[in-house]
This record gives structure tokens, C-alpha cells and sequence, in this order.
């Protein structure tokens, strides 16, 4: 006779890790004083979604020596050297994303030096126009047309950085390929 099913569910859920095992997300990178053993940890909590805790302490292990300092500014080739390319990916990705969600926890702050930009720009633009409108003097008008000109051109490439800038998770990614291929043209 077998066990009951109520028991080897009862077995089965015993088993698995408690939510606080599993762990989350950090969202907050170490000080830059942080000994090793804090980036390391950090690492491992940022692992441990990702992997059994057992993999997760194996690869935080690979950092031997560097501080919070390091952590920060290390590039991608120094997280694919020490963790190797997978795990170095990873590390590197969501750790510059978590640095960029501290330095601009909501995502706007380029664009809203965007707007500002695009508005002082504007307020030129109407400024030059009317000046070409109610200019007196021949000269003015000249200067006024190329002054136009000018912030036709600044607007544009002002549209185009405040709305054409991509995801900080673009960046961090783009980042990593060109590592990865000037990485691939030296082999």
C-alpha cells in the first residue's frame, strides 16, 4: 500500500524553499566601501532568481577582492572576465540597471531636460520670427533668418535625443555587445 496523496503533498511542499529562501531582487547597489563579502552577497541575491543558491554562492564566489567601488565601475569586459560570458551578462546588466534606477528612479529625468530644452528652443524660434516680421533694419533680418535656421536645427536634434533615446535596458545591452564583439574580433 502506498502513501496517502495528503501526505506526499504535505512531503512535496515541505520541500520547497520559503519565499524568503528564494529571496529578491536587490534594489540598492553596496556603498562603495563594501568589503568583498557585501558584493558578494549582493551578487548572490541578485543570482538567486535565477539560479539554485548553490549556483548562485558558486558564481558570487568568482568575485575575489573588489570593493562597492569596483562593483560600480568595472566594465563589461571585467564581469564577463571574472564570471565568464552568461553570468558575466547578467551581473553586469542588472547591476548598471539598478545603478541607473538609483541615479533616476523614475526614468524621466533626460527627458525633462528634454522639454526644457525644446521649450527654450521655441521660445527662441517665435523670437527670431518675430523679429524677421517686425525687423527695421535689412542686417537684423539676415541675422534673424540664420538665428531661425539654427533652432530649426536645434529643435530637431532636440526631438530627436529627448524621444529617440532608448531604454536604460538598451543602453546597458548595447553596451555588453560591443564588449561582446570587440571581444569575438580579437579571438
Amino acid at each position: 500500500m502506498g502513501i496517502p496523496q495528503e501526505e506526499q503533498d504535505l512531503e512535496m511542499s515541505e520541500s520547497l524553499p520559503l519565499y524568503s529562501e528564494v529571496g529578491v531582487k536587490p534594489t540598492k547597489i553596496p556603498e562603495a566601501t563594501a568589503t568583498a563579502d557585501e558584493v558578494r552577497e549582493f551578487f548572490r541575491s541578485l543570482l538567486q532568481s535565477h539560479a539554485s543558491n548553490e549556483d548562485a554562492e558558486a558564481i558570487a564566489a568568482r568575485w575575489q577582492r573588489g570593493t562597492g567601488n569596483e562593483l560600480k565601475v568595472y566594465p563589461p569586459q571585467m564581469y564577463l572576465k571574472i564570471f565568464g560570458p552568461e553570468d558575466g551578462w547578467f551581473l553586469y546588466r542588472e547591476t548598471k540597471l539598478i545603478m541607473k534606477r538609483e541615479k533616476d528612479p523614475t526614468g524621466k529625468v533626460h527627458k525633462k531636460h528634454g522639454y526644457i530644452t525644446i521649450a527654450c528652443l521655441t521660445v527662441f524660434e517665435l523670437a527670431m520670427v518675430a523679429i524677421i516680421v517686425l525687423s527695421w533694419s535689412p542686417l537684423l533680418s539676415v541675422f534673424a533668418v540664420i538665428g531661425n535656421l539654427l533652432g530649426v536645427v536645434g529643435l530637431i536634434i532636440a526631438f530627436a535625443v529627448t524621444f529617440g533615446m532608448p531604454s536604460p535596458e538598451a543602453q546597458v545591452e548595447a553596451e555588453l555587445l560591443k564588449c561582446m564583439e570587440s571581444r569575438d574580433n580579437r579571438s
